[in-house]
């Protein structure tokens, strides 16, 4: 994997400069994701060796934002992982977001963010953006996420609502129970395929913040084939009709999910972040 990534990220970056700084980095999960979708896939592992400490995994209560926290040697250069309702709509997961964000904000007063976030948790990061603004935040790098939405959110919703289980959804959801999908529903509704009316049609024609934009893309070659989940244009912020042309975009050839070569690909993406 580290040889195809040797090969695959000199043929973006002679074209791309990357310029951000930053001594936070906070993981944002996708669709029935946790924390430890960046740990199961190795990673927060690959990051650890490239000099990144885990700082600890924040979840809301109804007291706020909480830390359970790791031991770690220096507060530079760390992670943070964050445990989000990730049925829930994007417009509450983006709120929470923020709340997170701003305890971090107060933890970290003199150093930048950047957000990573995977599938959904991309589209989460970007709605905390336009709403709450980028505080301390200079980069988000999204992976695999549905900024134009997916097909498959209008697919699950007219099964969910038109009879009983089927196999798609049964496939879909990794033999879960029919009514993962339908308690879903409000997550879905906003990430169906983008048109006038639509949440993300919304998203989209909203003013961005100034900040760095990186899009890794799903698919089996450099066109915008995408995965099984989300068309791969479908993961192209300059897609997005207020990001056009801000974007960085970098094409992965593996499947939606998290896996040891996107580990590998973002310790190089974030090496000048370690140079400081």
């Amino acid at each position: 994997m580290k040889f195809l990534l040797r090969i695959l990220i000199p043929v973006f970056t002679m074209l791309i400069t990357l310029s951000a700084r930053a001594d936070i980095v906070v993981l944002v999960h996708g669709y029935l994701g946790s924390p430890a979708s960046w740990d199961n896939s190795a990673i927060s592992k690959q990051l650890q060796q490239a000099g990144w400490q885990k700082a600890g995994v924040i979840f809301d209560t109804p007291q706020g934002a909480m830390l359970r926290q790791h031991a770690t040697s220096s507060q530079n250069n760390i992670i943070y992982s964050l445990l989000l309702p990730s049925r829930a709509p994007l417009v509450h997961q983006a709120e929470l977001l923020q709340r997170m964000i701003s305890d971090l904000e107060k933890r970290h007063p003199d150093e930048s963010i950047v957000i990573i976030g995977h599938s959904a948790g991309g589209v989460v990061a970007r709605v905390k953006l336009v709403r709450y603004g980028a505080g301390n935040v200079s980069k988000l790098i999204t992976i695999a996420s549905p900024h134009l939405g997916t097909g498959l959110a209008s697919y699950a919703l007219n099964e969910t609502h038109s009879g009983g289980p089927v196999g798609f959804l049964k496939g879909f959801f990794g033999g879960e129970k029919y009514d993962i999908a339908k308690s879903s529903t409000p997550l879905l509704v906003d990430l169906v395929p983008a048109r006038p009316g639509s949440f993300l049609n919304w998203l989209n024609h909203q003013p961005h913040p100034e900040i760095e934009y990186v899009s890794v893309i799903r698919g089996k070659d450099a066109a915008l084939s995408g995965d099984s989940i989300v068309p791969g244009h479908s993961q192209d912020m300059n897609e997005v009709f207020a990001l056009r042309g801000k974007s960085q975009r970098y094409y992965l050839p593996t499947s939606h999910g998290l896996n040891p070569l996107d580990g590998d690909f973002l310790s190089v993406l974030l090496e000048d972040n370690l140079r400081k």
